[in-house]
């Protein structure tokens, strides 16, 4: 299964501001380090992420992102897709349009966001709260299915994890690592 995951997402999960969803956020990051899904940032979130970020110190800042870019594989568009998204005026932000055309790039199943209600109507790609998230992962068969290709990339990420010292999201919380597109 791919996701990408909206801004507002990650930065709850770095800053661990207060949000009806932390928990869950912080359940399905670690689902993804593990390898249950396949998460997706858009290129054009790095930067607001990032201009979030500037107010905890600048190592930290840096050391977060990469995390972020080591655990997720990058999502992007091009001008044709660029262009149709300003065009699409059912939108209200354009900066929700273009995730929904970085979404679609990748072939996503569905948007990781708190505000579904931007996407509703209008959006290509699902948008699916955390919780909406965690409830579909349960409820799919093929999660906790151990198939050949499951089993060996779990074994392939699990012998890269203990080569690897865990990365640092905030001085609590610790994401293993894994080579990206990022």
């Amino acid at each position: 299964m791919k996701v990408l995951i909206d801004a507002n997402i990650i930065v709850t999960f770095l800053t661990r501001r207060n949000d009806p969803f932390l928990q869950e956020t912080v359940k399905l990051f670690q689902f993804c380090s593990e390898g249950r899904f396949s998460g997706y940032v858009a290129l054009q979130t790095l930067p607001v992420v990032w201009y979030v970020l500037r107010k905890f110190p600048n190592s930290e800042s840096r050391g977060n992102l990469k995390s972020i870019c080591n655990l997720l594989k990058l999502a992007v568009t091009d001008m044709e897709a660029v262009q149709l998204a300003l065009s699409n005026t059912a939108f209200h932000d354009f900066e929700d349009n273009l995730q929904d055309c970085c979404a679609q790039s990748v072939g996503a199943d569905y948007i990781f966001t708190a505000n579904v209600r931007d996407y509703e109507g209008h959006s290509a790609v699902k948008a699916v709260t955390p919780s909406e998230l965690l409830s579909i992962l349960n409820a799919t068969d093929d999660f906790y299915a151990a198939s050949d290709t499951t089993l060996e990339v779990r074994e392939q990420l699990v012998e890269y994890n203990a080569t690897q010292n865990a990365i640092p999201v905030r001085p609590h919380l610790h994401i293993m690592a894994y080579p990206t597109a990022c």
